[in-house]
């Protein structure tokens, strides 16, 4: 009979914010388990799904490294893990944000904006890893496996959610938000609103498109980065890009 490798944790680990706020909605019911997917999100804002070493996670936490496979399968196991859980922490950060902000379309939408930014600022690497899982084939297998209606069903909500705020927009309303991920009236808005919907498709992939740049992932940027003018137009061209994101959702452009 197989026995369950031997563990001690070290529960005393500095994350990020944004992978502290993550476990922060664990509550105290933060399991070893947790504590390995948390450690490796954090390790992997610096290096990537690649360099990911899931032994350094084991030897922060002093665990031994059989635990990765216990717990996981495989490292590929981790890192798919990993990659939802980070796009959780990622969805409820921004509609948080959004449902925190005033009650006004427009400062909704500025707001779900924003917290994107933040997001891929602060989770660099894995702002693309948790988006679009295509650097390794098992990875991406494992989650359309495991987790591709969950994504779906996530992606709809963001989508019905993003097409409120503009029907919001182009009325005058400010609708109280009142569905969440498990009661969203997308067949609803299919009949009435399709092509608020299909305007939402085009905010969230343009959202998605300066998530990128924000996190670092811009190659041919990378350097321009370095300098102070350039970062400065950066910032100048992103506050753009989000100004006509707004106005596309007003029906402007």
């Amino acid at each position: 009979m197989s026995r369950k490798p031997r563990e001690t944790v070290n529960s005393t680990v500095d994350l990020i914010p944004e992978v502290q706020a993550i476990a922060d909605d664990l509550g105290t019911s933060i399991s070893t388990r947790d504590l390995i997917i948390l450690a490796s999100i954090d390790q992997m804002t610096e290096t990537g799904p690649v360099d990911f070493n899931s032994g350094a996670v084991c030897d922060l936490l002093n665990l031994k490294h059989p635990m990765i496979n216990y717990y996981f399968g495989s490292r590929d196991g981790l890192i798919a893990e990993a990659s939802i859980w980070a796009y959780r922490g990622w969805s409820e950060k921004v509609m948080t944000a959004t449902r925190n902000a005033p009650k006004n379309a427009e400062k909704r939408l500025r707001a779900y904006l924003e917290a994107c930014l933040e997001w891929a600022e602060n989770m660099r690497a894995v702002t693309v890893l948790s988006q679009y899982p295509v650097l390794s084939k098992a990875v991406k297998d494992l989650i359309d496996d495991g987790y591709s209606v969950e994504l779906q069903k996530d992606f709809e909500y963001h989508l019905v959610f993003l097409a409120t705020l503009i029907i919001d927009m182009r009325t005058g309303k400010n609708s109280d938000l009142d569905f969440d991920k498990t009661n969203y009236p997308k067949g609803k808005y299919t009949l009435s609103h399709p092509r608020e919907l299909l305007e939402a498709a085009s905010i969230a992939w343009a959202s998605h498109g300066i998530m990128m740049w924000r996190s670092g992932s811009h190659i041919p940027t990378t350097n321009l980065r370095k300098e102070f003018t350039a970062k400065l137009s950066e910032d100048l061209a992103m506050k753009l890009h989000v100004d006509n994101i707004v106005e596309i959702a007003r029906g402007h452009k």
